[in-house]
């Protein structure tokens, strides 16, 4: 956690929330509760080597999502990731998530996990609309969720894109990573700029530095030059950022006085 925090610092960020799966760190006697003990205890030691550090530089927040994984069998396990969520939210845990692999197990098959952590004032995210359509988005949203994780497929149905245009839903795309799971075969039809002209609240995001080969200012610089990506719209996806973070208003405003 703390190298990562360091190589994100160094891309210029100022805020980032960095989703894992507990349930997925848990070898060699390893706990999903030590695992994430493990990230705060990185992730603070990150927050003092960055205060003695004498530049002129905007500081970096960090934020963690615990990921459910969309896996059979797995109910212990992911009840287990939401009580976590709970226990440490005053302990930069800000919400849980809801990935792995689409189609198999539909979205609302997870109902109880996000009922629980509705009743325990939990934030959460739900991937969908990647290797599967619309529906997959749709079964996210009835759990009610407010960000869906890609979503990039809501383009096939227009009461889709209705839908998230008039409730503000938030899309977490990820150009490079979409490519790599074919959901398009060149970056150039990635419709990041159809998005924002539909006024749906879309973001870019670089899913796992580590399998795409990437980071966001590679995401930006790639949709600039494959798609003529704007600086308009390059601030509507920071400002839609901002807006959907799972951070505190104080947090919230900071960004917008770093963004203004």
């Amino acid at each position: 956690m703390f190298d990562l925090l360091k190589s994100l610092r160094s891309q210029g960020l100022v805020y980032t929330e960095i989703r894992f799966a507990p349930q997925l760190h848990t070898q060699k006697n390893l706990t999903q509760e030590g695992a994430v003990r493990a990230c705060i205890a990185g992730l603070e030691k990150f927050y003092k080597w960055q205060d003695e550090q004498q530049d002129n530089s905007y500081p970096l927040h960090a934020n963690l999502i615990l990921c459910l994984m969309r896996l059979p069998n797995r109910e212990h396990e992911n009840s287990l990731t939401v009580r976590l969520a709970a226990k440490y939210d005053q302990h930069h845990v800000v919400g849980i998530d809801l990935a792995g692999p689409e189609g198999p197990i539909p979205n609302k098959a997870f109902r109880p996990f996000f009922k629980d952590a509705k009743a325990m004032h939990i934030l959460f995210t739900i991937h969908a609309g990647e290797a599967a359509g619309p529906d997959s988005m749709q079964e996210a949203l009835d759990l009610g969720t407010k960000r869906i994780g890609h979503g990039i497929r809501c383009l096939e149905s227009n009461q889709m894109v209705k839908y998230l245009v008039d409730h503000n839903i938030t899309l977490e795309c990820c150009a490079t990573s979409n490519l790599n799971t074919k959901v398009f075969k060149d970056i150039d039809s990635y419709p990041l700029k159809t998005l924002l002209s539909k006024r749906i609240k879309a973001t870019l995001n670089c899913d796992n530095m580590t399998v795409s080969n990437t980071n966001l200012p590679k995401e930006f610089k790639l949709l600039e030059s494959k798609t003529s990506l704007t600086e308009v719209e390059e601030h509507q996806l920071l400002l839609n950022s901002i807006n959907a973070a799972f951070a505190s208003d104080k947090e919230k405003n900071r960004l917008l006085a770093i963004f203004n």
